[in-house]
């Protein structure tokens, strides 16, 4: 297994599996047509997250937590932003500023 992740250059993020470009710049999905199945927070990679919080910083400049929360649900095609979507989302965006610190 570690000679085919070292040959098609995959690494583990998390418990996420991806090309480290793909980690290094993540697509950002619209999940709107999704099944209810692929839209759970818990499949929704940190770095994806980060990159939606990255644009919308860029076009909106800093945003409160709990807007960009909603902001980052609507970029990713979810219809609402109940708790547990909007708690996996500050979960990590708490950590990206922890780290940044």
């Amino acid at each position: 297994m570690w000679a085919a992740l070292k040959q098609y250059d995959l690494a583990y993020q998390g418990k996420f599996l991806g090309t480290k470009k793909q980690f290094e710049d993540p697509p950002i999905r619209d999940r709107s047509a999704e099944a209810h199945l692929l839209t759970k927070p818990e499949y929704l990679p940190d770095a994806e997250i980060i990159a939606a919080a990255k644009i919308i910083e860029q076009d909106s400049g800093k945003v409160e937590v709990v807007e960009l929360s909603k902001s980052i649900a609507k970029l990713l095609g979810f219809k609402r932003n109940g708790p547990d979507l909007r708690r996996r989302i500050v979960s990590v965006l708490k950590t990206r500023e922890h780290k940044a610190s």
